[in-house]
Order: C-alpha cells, then sequence, then structure tokens
C-alpha cells in the first residue's frame, strides 16, 4: 500500500471517530470484512459500504499507537487512549479474531461534564470533600463509572486548593485542566508497570487524593485499601452491582480465616458505595440514558453490620427509590423503571399513588 493509500485509509477512519462522536455514539468497533460498525446503547449500525481489511485496521492501530513508541505487534490486548483533537478521546482495546486484528473503541468526552449535567445525585458531591478513606464506584461494564470517577475529580479539582491528586489508570480516560488541585496522571504500562507497583510508588509522593483503575483481583484491591488505610482518600471502581454485592465481592477475594480482619478493615476505611445504571429515559432507542444510583453512606451503624457476618446490609438510598424519584420528576418514563427496579411492586405501588394525586388534583 502507497504512502497516499495509507493516509486516504487513516483519515477515512478519523472521520468514522468523528461522526460517532457527533451522532453521540457510545463505541466504534473495526472487524475484518466488515464496515465501521458505531454503536449505540439499544443498536448497532454500520458506517458507508465499505469493508474494512485487516491491514487497514493493523495500519490505524499503529497510526494511534505512535505517541506510545508500539505497534499493533507489541500492545497485543493492552488498552490504550487515543485523542482526536478538539474532538474527544478514546480508549483503544485491540483483540484478535481467527487471527486477524479488531479494535474495540470506547468514546471519552474531552469535556467533563457536572453533577447536574450528569443528572447524578447532589449528596455524591460531597466525596469531594472527604479527606480519607475508601470510595467504590460500582456497575457492570458501561455504565458510567469512569463519567462518575471523572465528575468527583473535577469538583476535587475546582475546590480543594493545591490538593495533589494522583490518578493510576488503565488507559488514561478523562484529562483535567489547571485549576485549583495538583493533578498528575499515570498509565499503566507507560508510568509503572503494574497497578499493585503504582500504589506502591503513589506512597512515596505525598498524595492527598488516588483514583486507580478497576479492581479486578485481590491484590489490586489489596493494594487500594493499604492506600486508604495510610490516611489518603482513595476513589476506585469495581464491577459488581449493589452495595451489599460489592462487599460480598471483596469478601470472596479471601479466604475464611482472613474475612473476620477483612470485615473489620472495611467498616473502619469504607466511607461510600456507589452503585450505579445507565437507564433510558424513554422506550425510544434514542432516548437519553442517565444514571440511577444505589448509595451506601457508611455510618457507625454500617460500619458495625459490616463487622459482624450474615448481615444484611441496607443501602442509605436505594434504586427503587432513586427510579421512583425520577419518575415522579418525569426524567423517566414508568414503564422503563419497571422493566430495571429491583422490586417492580414497589415501584408500580409509588407510581399509583402519583397518578391517584394527579387525577384528584385535576378533580
Amino acid at each position: 500500500m502507497s504512502g497516499k493509500q495509507i493516509e486516504k485509509q487513516i483519515e477515512r477512519l478519523k472521520e468514522v471517530l468523528a461522526i460517532a462522536v457527533r451522532e453521540k455514539a457510545t463505541d466504534i468497533q473495526l472487524l475484518p470484512g466488515h464496515a465501521p460498525v458505531i454503536k449505540f446503547p439499544e443498536k448497532s449500525t454500520e458506517y458507508g459500504t465499505t469493508d474494512l481489511t485487516a491491514e487497514s485496521i493493523r495500519i490505524f492501530a499503529d497510526y494511534m499507537l505512535a505517541s506510545y513508541y508500539e505497534d499493533s505487534d507489541t500492545i497485543k490486548n493492552k488498552s490504550f487512549s487515543y485523542e482526536l483533537e478538539n474532538i474527544a478521546r478514546f480508549r483503544v482495546t485491540p483483540f484478535t479474531s481467527s487471527g486477524k486484528l479488531c479494535l474495540s473503541i470506547r468514546i471519552i468526552p474531552i469535556e467533563i461534564k457536572s453533577f447536574e449535567e450528569l443528572n447524578l445525585p447532589k449528596e455524591i458531591s460531597n466525596i469531594a470533600q472527604l479527606q480519607s478513606g475508601l470510595v467504590l464506584i460500582t456497575g457492570a461494564a458501561a455504565q458510567g463509572k469512569s463519567t462518575t470517577i471523572s465528575a468527583i475529580l473535577e469538583e476535587i479539582n475546582r475546590t480543594r486548593e493545591a490538593a495533589t491528586v494522583i490518578t493510576i489508570e488503565d488507559p488514561i480516560e478523562f484529562t483535567y485542566k489547571k485549576r485549583k488541585a495538583i493533578i498528575t496522571q499515570r498509565e499503566i504500562g507507560q508510568d509503572a508497570a503494574t497497578l499493585e507497583e503504582a500504589l506502591e510508588q503513589t506512597l512515596r509522593h505525598s498524595p492527598n487524593v488516588v483514583m486507580t483503575s478497576e479492581i479486578r483481583n485481590k491484590e489490586s484491591f489489596e493494594g487500594v485499601l493499604t492506600l486508604a488505610e495510610t490516611g489518603h482518600l482513595v476513589i476506585s471502581s469495581i464491577r459488581t452491582s449493589g452495595a451489599e454485592n460489592t462487599i460480598l465481592r471483596i469478601l470472596d477475594y479471601y479466604n475464611e480465616p482472613e474475612r473476620k480482619s477483612i470485615r473489620n478493615r472495611l467498616a473502619t476505611s469504607l466511607k461510600v458505595i456507589i452503585s450505579q445504571k445507565l437507564i433510558r429515559t424513554a422506550p425510544s432507542q434514542i432516548a437519553e440514558r442517565i444514571p440511577v444510583c444505589e448509595i451506601l453512606n457508611v455510618s457507625s451503624a454500617v460500619a458495625e453490620t459490616i463487622r459482624i457476618a450474615n448481615q444484611t446490609i441496607y443501602a442509605t438510598k436505594s434504586f427503587d427509590k432513586e427510579l421512583i424519584n425520577f419518575v415522579k420528576e418525569g426524567k423517566i418514563d414508568p414503564d422503563i423503571a419497571l422493566c430495571h427496579a429491583t422490586n417492580p411492586h414497589l415501584v408500580q405501588q409509588a407510581y399509583n399513588s402519583l397518578h391517584q394525586k394527579d387525577e384528584s388534583k385535576g378533580n
């Protein structure tokens, strides 16, 4: 392939990324034998009629990897970030299918939205003022965990004079403008070999706040918890649903003799668990999605419950109550709320009560 042909292939795929951002897509997939696939929350569509070749995907991967001094042969299955200037950032994850390179690309907005713009509960902003402890943002993949964390960090950036913030990411996603805080962003692979190594190094840099990439195993959780125990505010994420399930997942990292100790450590250091789902506001496939959150604030009473085995842990603000609030405010269609409710009967009762009140006002 000539230099001009290579340049044309790169420009074509950069145009696909820009179009996906403009159309408010969530992801792009580049697969050999298919036109570029642009993905939305409820549908996918192929862009154009020209199928991609394995060579064109490899050329584009190598182009995006130029700043890493790596190429598609050496990066293997590790995610990396790429920025299309003034348009968006992207988290790029290479993988293979039948031995051929494919790319899964997640869109990351350049502008960090506020809590209000994201429809997040107001009390989440209080996390930015915590001085120490562990904060966990939980949820399944693609449920807005990174976006919520970015809003918290931006609030710290906006309000805490000279606070030292270190992020440890795999890869770096959102980037932060210089405001009141001092934010250093480190990437696994470039700035440290592993999350565990980066956490150990972080202790030497005297941060006030540390944000780490997703917790995937006992070793990474142990590093995160230890950092919180040393007097830092640590914010991280984990793929679980609900506060109680999050604590159970953490306990599963440890064998039975260790669990009493880990319960005590969690009760002492854990401050907040936020579990969220992104839910369509209406049945339409192009409807906006907003986060519905379950929140567990760890009071002294909750801490005591965490210490005791086989005790049910109840969220401070439940997922269903948030759904009901959104229905009352007219932000979520009642039928959509019922589809996602943990207890549909409770949500239906609340909606019926609201509907009856509206009818009595009308009479």
